[in-house]
């Protein structure tokens, strides 16, 4: 499931049948039988259900672990890259991913990996795995 996106619609509407087979009285098992997916999430909805009713059930606004690069970060790293290559020593007026990976974790510590700096920059991942990889950007 990796980087796929999640059907978020797809996933509430499963949960939501889940609730309505366990007011019929429905076991785990069979509810986990017709819904597709493992006794453990039934279990789970099972209990959210019924502490707080089809609230319980509502996904989180953001999947996975919370980001470490904070608005200031993001804010110094913005200013650093917008006064361009040269400003930072490099010859050329073109941001490659090994310069921004040299330079970034300098000045943001939240961000240690070149395929982090990329991912904060432009809000996508590496689309392949290249040294010589450019972001596209050219400073003003």
């Amino acid at each position: 499931m990796g980087n796929k996106k999640r059907d978020v619609s797809g996933l509430m509407s499963r949960r939501l049948h889940a609730a309505a087979l366990f007011a019929k009285g429905l076991t785990h098992a069979e509810v986990a039988r017709r819904l597709g997916v493992s006794r453990t999430s039934t279990m789970n909805w099972y209990d959210a259900w019924k502490a707080k009713g089809k609230q319980g059930l509502q996904l989180a606004e953001h999947f996975g672990r919370p980001t470490k690069t904070t608005a200031a970060d993001l804010a110094q790293i913005e200013a650093a890259l917008l006064k361009g290559p040269a400003a930072h020593g490099w010859t050329t007026e073109i941001w490659t991913l090994p310069r921004i990976a040299t330079y970034i974790p300098q000045i943001a510590t939240s961000i240690s990996c070149k395929h982090r700096a990329f991912r904060s920059i432009t809000g996508r991942p590496i689309p392949e795995r290249r040294e010589d990889a450019t972001l596209g950007v050219v400073a003003p």
